[in-house]
């Protein structure tokens, strides 16, 4: 809320807050007296549910935050149930089933008022995916609505996030956080950047054992034109080795292609255990594949050339 009122003063004058002339000559500057505003402001509506919270976000910005969000439910009744916590020993009100029932949460048929709720571990893992998922996708639209000239930025920020989740094999919020970032309405500040995501998307899927979902992903996609580190990728995902040697053959030489990705990128995981894949890789780079020989390469998929001064081939067995 505070980036919004300072990215865009003109939403603070339709604040209905005011100073009143005897605090006004307390402050020593303007700014001072706006930021005192922008507090009040902030306080208020941080007093609401989160669901006031979002109408805010929607009449200041005219961006509907909520709609076709499949997740927004579920972050209602956690909502809702952590207010249970806080306020009465997580005890099931009026309030709570009212909320709940309106935002077409999915609740326990049998729930009745009184009914203590608790957090299993199951639970906790779809809410932690929720406020995630919902937090990352709120900042970037806000983000991109108010500060247009930084979306390469955004860009930026969305493909590495989103690496780092399939890094760390967290697919199922990856492709909740990519599905949205690919969308048909979602601009970006290159085609380069779009096709990374698809792509990252199209592994997520893949890696996550749907391959259907997979395919669907890179078959809407016209790749005869792309780069060939993007054919390459789309080769990986297809499980055409025969073209993904061919292309590993021609980006031996590409200054945009380190051989250090094959080591680290996500991407690769699979053919790294192919039986012919070490043979073509010594074939390209005159060194025998090592998946020991971990480096600190920038590991996205980038357009900048791969700095190979930053290289370290070989660290520590612990690190």
């Amino acid at each position: 809320m505070r980036f919004i009122f300072d990215a865009n003063s003109e939403i603070l004058d339709a604040s209905e807050k005011s100073i009143p002339f005897t605090e006004l000559q307390k402050f020593d500057t303007i700014r001072a007296a706006s930021d005192y505003i922008i507090e009040k402001e902030v306080e208020a509506v941080i007093r609401k549910s989160v669901v006031e919270q979002f109408k805010w976000l929607k009449e200041k910005l005219k961006i509907p935050f909520t709609k076709n969000l499949k997740s927004w439910p579920v972050f209602v009744e956690l909502n809702e149930r952590r207010n249970l916590f806080v306020h009465c020993d997580g005890y099931a009100s009026s309030q709570y089933i009212k909320c709940c029932s309106e935002h077409k949460c999915k609740l326990d048929s049998t729930l009745k008022i009184g009914d203590q709720l608790g957090v299993d571990p199951d639970y906790f893992r779809e809410a932690y995916k929720c406020v995630y998922e919902i937090g990352v996708k709120a900042a970037h639209v806000v983000w991109r609505k108010l500060c247009s000239t930084y979306i390469e930025d955004s860009d930026d920020n969305i493909i590495n996030l989103t690496f780092d989740l399939i890094q760390n094999k967290q697919y199922d919020l990856a492709i909740r956080l990519l599905d949205f970032f690919t969308g048909p309405t979602f601009k970006h500040s290159s085609e380069t950047n779009k096709l990374i995501m698809i792509v990252n998307l199209a592994q997520a899927y893949k890696w996550d054992g749907d391959g259907k979902s997979c395919k669907k992903v890179i078959d809407q996609i016209d790749w005869s034109a792309s780069e060939d580190r993007f054919k390459l990728a789309v080769a990986v995902l297809r499980d055409d080795y025969d073209q993904t040697y061919d292309l590993m053959k021609r980006l031996r030489h590409d200054e945009y292609f380190h051989k250090s990705y094959y080591r680290n990128w996500p991407l690769f995981k699979q053919l790294r255990k192919e039986e012919k894949f070490p043979d073509v890789f010594e074939e390209c780079y005159g060194e025998p594949f090592n998946i020991q020989k971990e480096t600190q390469e920038n590991v996205k998929l980038s357009g900048k050339p791969a700095d190979v001064s930053d290289q370290h081939e070989t660290l520590p067995a612990f690190q």
